[in-house]
């Protein structure tokens, strides 16, 4: 056996070719082939009967962070073919294509590089800082339960945003998803987006749109529904599916926004989501400038409550409050206390505030109150959150309906308003005064040699708050508090 060993070792070497032996060049080795390889000492929890291994593994590039979670809800659905035989489906499922089709072409045309993940909505984790849009979409009725509605809303409070997409553009869907988000936030109105609304051109300009009706071409504003929260536009609802063309495809039925308008529509969401991020975080908090002690003079200031979305920037009146009492002399205390016309005391208010984004009407016994105290010496400032149209259209009416015979004129750069305690429109004031060259645009009415109303088309509220509003042509914060404290100090010393 061992003669034989020895016999089949020499047979294998003489067989083994031996390598060549050449000189190496001078000079350092020739770098190696580059590898995204991450080494470690894997150490598994102690104690264990094991040395600890030294490990080396290819290292995979970072995933992009989850910008909208899709989410699988419901129970599975039997549909019928044409040809009667019979399949399942799901309400979520009928665009597959949808969220990959827009995150590719917004990794382009944005520069960013995000994703969307399919999330059942049992174990959606409900975190806006986790994933801060929720998608849903479908054509059969969508229904939650009690706890659902609760984890929607509280997400959406702490800064998260809800997309609703009818697809086909049909469907029970399209109500159910209506009376959903209604029951969530029953005391926000639901509203058509206006075409002012950032929405329709943070990115691209999307106003006439193209779509496909049943296979036939036609045009038409392209609408977006929803519900804000303060100056956010919270939850979002298409009723124009737009989400077949996020994924290229047109289906023959139904309502379809064509492919490119589609796919520019998404990325005006991505955008106005991203940008708008900060504002539902800082709305979250919620601050509130109380003074423990109040002092005799204290002062109380009505925000008046209407239909028309009142309450948009609910920081704005405390932090004016907060500057006011800073920056002025006197011992006195403020306070904000949200009031309803009709049923208030209003001689215990000097000073009303009214804001909003949304059309509103006052009955008549409001009108005739607001008159009442008006012609007594009472204040009223307005300020229009966002330069929204329809509430600018809204307050000229209504004032109308309280004084008829008067109007809104554009208050002079001598006004007092401007000039103390600080001055705006001024090139020069006295050592150690401030001055704001730029005169505001306000506009005022005149009851008896006093203005009694004071007008802002400018959206003064957004600017106290100190939240960024983009796309919103906004006051700087310190000038708009200036002007405010100027307007404050007006009310009460006439």
């Amino acid at each position: 056996m061992e003669t034989k060993f020895y016999i089949y070792l020499l047979i294998f070497l003489l067989l083994t070719p031996f390598p060549a032996f050449s000189q190496k060049p001078c000079g350092p080795a020739p770098e190696a082939e580059r590898h995204r390889i991450k080494a470690g000492e894997g150490f598994p929890p102690l104690p264990l009967p094991v040395t600890p291994l030294r490990r080396t593994e290819k290292k995979r590039p970072p995933a992009p962070p989850t910008l909208m979670g899709k989410i699988n809800y419901g129970d599975p659905m039997i549909g019928v073919r044409k040809d009667g035989s019979s399949y399942t489906y799901y309400n979520w499922t009928n665009v597959p294509g949808d969220t990959k089709g827009l995150f590719n072409v917004a990794r382009g045309a944005l520069g960013v590089d995000y994703k969307a993940d399919v999330v059942r909505i049992d174990g959606f984790s409900f975190r806006p800082d986790e994933v801060p849009i929720m998608y849903f979409t479908g054509f059969e009725k969508i229904s939650f339960t009690p706890e659902e509605r609760e984890k929607i809303r509280q997400f959406v409070l702490q800064g998260g945003f809800i997309f609703g997409d009818s697809c086909c553009g049909t469907g029970p869907f399209d109500d159910s998803f209506r009376e959903e988000m209604q029951t969530i936030f029953p005391e926000r109105p639901w509203h058509k987006l206006p075409p002012e609304h950032p929405l329709f051109s943070c990115y691209a300009p999307v106003d006439e749109i193209v779509y496909f009706n049943d296979n036939q071409k036609a045009t038409a504003r392209m609408v977006l529904e929803g519900v804000n929260i303060g100056c956010r536009a919270a939850i979002i609802f298409s009723p124009y599916d737009i989400t077949c063309g996020w994924a290229g495809e047109i289906y023959p039925e139904g309502r379809h926004v064509a492919v490119r308008e589609a796919r520019m529509m998404g990325l005006n969401l991505l955008s106005y989501c991203l940008a708008y991020y900060r504002l539902g975080r800082d709305m979250s908090i919620s601050r509130v400038y109380r003074e423990e002690t109040l002092a005799p003079g204290e002062i109380a200031i009505g925000q008046i409550m209407h239909n028309g979305d009142w309450d948009p920037a609910p920081h704005a009146v405390p932090n004016l409050m907060r500057f006011v009492s800073e920056n002025t002399t006197g011992n006195v205390a403020y306070k904000r206390k949200a009031i309803n016309l009709q049923e208030e005391n209003l001689s215990a208010f000097p000073f009303l505030y009214l804001t909003g984004h949304l059309d509103f009407h006052l009955e008549k016994k409001a009108r005739d109150k607001l008159a009442d105290y008006l012609k007594k010496g009472g204040f009223l400032l307005i300020s229009n959150c966002c330069n929204r149209a329809a509430f600018d259209h809204a307050v000229r009416r209504e004032l109308k309906g309280v004084f008829p015979e008067k109007e809104l004129v554009p208050l002079p750069a001598t006004h007092p308003v401007y000039q103390n305690p600080w001055q705006f429109g001024s090139a020069s004031a006295a050592d150690g005064e401030k001055v704001f060259r730029d005169l505001p645009n306000l506009y005022g009415m005149e009851i008896d040699g006093y203005t009694a109303v004071i007008y802002s088309i400018g959206s003064l509220g957004s600017s106290w708050d100190k939240s960024p509003r983009p796309y919103i042509d906004l006051l700087p914060s310190e000038e708009a508090l200036s002007l405010g404290t100027n307007i404050v100090t007006y009310a009460i010393t006439h």
